[in-house]
């Protein structure tokens, strides 16, 4: 479904990269963003609070052109 999802974006948009942040505890969404080819580009440290404690969160991307040599 994110594979469906990311092409369609960069079919349909002018989009030209993707990006998402995952706290650090949602390894569920960090799962899926992987599986769409997005890969973690860095961490926003300490910038998430959740459930009262302060967590990391990754950012992920994926350009169109790395999109399209998958």
């Amino acid at each position: 479904a994110s594979f469906m999802a990311r092409e369609w974006i960069f079919s349909n948009t002018p989009c030209l990269k993707l990006i998402t942040h995952v706290p650090e505890y949602n390894k569920l969404a960090l799962r899926f963003a992987k599986q769409g080819g997005l890969k973690i580009e860095g961490v926003n440290r300490k910038s998430y609070l959740y459930n009262g404690e302060i967590m990391d969160q990754y950012l992920l991307g994926i350009t169109k052109e790395e999109a399209c040599q998958l």
